[in-house]
């Protein structure tokens, strides 16, 4: 009998070591279950932080979208010919030319055909005395449209990417 005992002692020891092995493996567990806890909270945080940030920068972009569109708009009606309605992209065919009397900008093909048509400007109607020495080349204006024209370009596949 005592052998028993002796031997149930001893299975009891072995018991409580193993109770103690689990209960450190289950604290390491608990430990490491409180530290991902926080890593995930954290990670959950900053992706939240990130959304937001996401978020204002959609925000920012469409608003950058829709101003440039406008622009662009700004650009296509500043460009154009005040009789036919063209782009003048400052090249020498559609080169910009100045009615003098009243300062209106018409492209080059409509100021050859206002010199044989009609005295008075077709924008304002105020007599203008057309003649080839009434209707002189604006180089500035022409620079400027040239650049215009580019800015367009940028415009358009700037809003497309976006």
């Amino acid at each position: 009998m005592h052998a028993r005992l002796e031997q149930a002692l001893e299975n009891q020891g072995k018991a409580e070591e193993e109770m103690e092995r689990l209960r450190a493996k289950v604290k390491e567990s608990v430990a490491e279950h409180t530290r991902i806890s926080r890593i995930m909270g954290n990670l959950s945080k900053r992706n939240d932080d990130l959304k937001t940030q996401a978020d204002r920068l959609y925000a920012q972009v469409d608003n950058s979208r829709h101003r440039l569109l406008a622009l662009g708009g700004i650009l296509d009606k500043a460009g154009e010919c005040d009789i036919c309605f063209e782009n003048i992209d400052g090249d020498i065919r559609t080169a910009v030319q100045v009615i003098a009397s009243c300062g209106h900008s018409v492209c080059h093909f409509c100021a050859a055909k206002l010199i044989e048509a009609d005295p008075k400007c077709p924008v304002c109607t105020q007599l203008t005395w057309l003649s080839k020495d009434s209707i002189v080349g604006n180089y500035t204006a022409n620079e400027a449209y040239k650049a215009l024209g580019e800015a367009r370009v940028v415009i358009k596949s700037v809003t497309s990417a976006l």
